[in-house]
Parts: C-alpha cells; sequence; structure tokens
C-alpha cells in the first residue's frame, strides 16, 4: 500500500508585474492509502510557494500557490511545479505595464466665441497595450476628454475642443491629464 502524488494539470495565466503569478494546480493521489505531499511552485527570479495536502487513496484536489512579481520582473520565465512523486516545468510570462505620459501640448489662439483646440501628443511608455483617457480642463470654461488605446512604446495626438462664448476674452489657465501625468495649459 503507497500512497503516489501525480500533477494532473498546472494552469498558470500571464499576469502584468506587480501582480502575483497564481499557479492553480490539480494533483491526484493515485496511490491506495492516505497520505501528505508538499505541492511546490519554485520560477528562478521571482521566488517559490508551497502547500502541505493531504489526500485519501484515489482522491484529487486543486491547489492554488501564488509568487508575487514587483515592477521590473517583466520577461519570460522557466519554473517548475512539484509533489515529492512528479514535477512538471512551466513558462510563465510576465508582462510589463503600460504608463501615459504627456509629450506635447499645442492649444490654439482663439477669439471669444470660437473653440480652444489643443492639440496632444500622448506616449504609451509602457511596453505592453493600455487604455487611459486624456483630459482637458480650463477653469471658468469647460472640459473635455477622449479615451485612447495606445500600443507599448507608441503616441497618439489628439485634439480636446472647449467652447468659448462672446463674453469669454481673456487669459485662462488648465490642465491636461491622463491617469498617469497631467501638464499646465
Amino acid at each position: 500500500a503507497i500512497d503516489e502524488f501525480i500533477i494532473e494539470e498546472v494552469t498558470i495565466d500571464d499576469i502584468i508585474e506587480g501582480d502575483d503569478v497564481v499557479a492553480t494546480v490539480d494533483i491526484l493521489n493515485k496511490g491506495d492509502v492516505e497520505g501528505t505531499t508538499e505541492v511546490e511552485v519554485d520560477i528562478p527570479g521571482l521566488g517559490d510557494d508551497s502547500e502541505s495536502e493531504t489526500l485519501s487513496g484515489g482522491s484529487s484536489t486543486t491547489t492554488t500557490l501564488t509568487v508575487p512579481t514587483s515592477e521590473g520582473n517583466a520577461g519570460e520565465y522557466s519554473g517548475t511545479v512539484s509533489t515529492e512523486d512528479d514535477s512538471e516545468e512551466v513558462d510563465i510570462e510576465v508582462q510589463g505595464t503600460d504608463e501615459f505620459v504627456i509629450k506635447e501640448v499645442d492649444p490654439n489662439e482663439p477669439v471669444a466665441g470660437d473653440d480652444v483646440d489643443v492639440e496632444v501628443t500622448v506616449e504609451n511608455t509602457g511596453d505592453v497595450e493600455g487604455e487611459d483617457t486624456v483630459e482637458i480642463e480650463i477653469s471658468g470654461l469647460g472640459d473635455d476628454s477622449e479615451t485612447l488605446t495606445i500600443p507599448g512604446e507608441s503616441s497618439e495626438t489628439v485634439t480636446l475642443s472647449v467652447s468659448t462664448s462672446e463674453g469669454d476674452a481673456g487669459e485662462y489657465s488648465g490642465t491636461v491629464s491622463t491617469e498617469d501625468d497631467s501638464e499646465e495649459v
């Protein structure tokens, strides 16, 4: 009479740096007696986690193991998920993040009654595609916004417009912003 713990399936989703690597491991005690095993994930360069599981003969369970990542961990990793009787190689991709930075702001010089048009160039300096809203807010006049989807290491230019009316002559200040950056205009 023996216990024998085999790995039936390992699921690891690709993640963004700063999130946890979550390994979902299905194990089976294909032996005929109850036993205890250590289920472990080891990802060189990121870390490891383990969980002790006790199973009666012929039964199975799902164990979740977690390895944290941090900013700067983007890349591809190879690791191992193992029990005392079995192991399986796993590949993990930790994706980088997106970051929307305002590169250029170019307002027109309208006369009262014309729109204030502001040409804004936004760059995603991260290495994955992302979505963010670029917004202009001009005190005393109003605001406008547009949602952009920009691939990693790319930029896009949009024109945001705020209406004026006849009595709006004068100097105004405002802010162009994304979730990650802002600039005064």
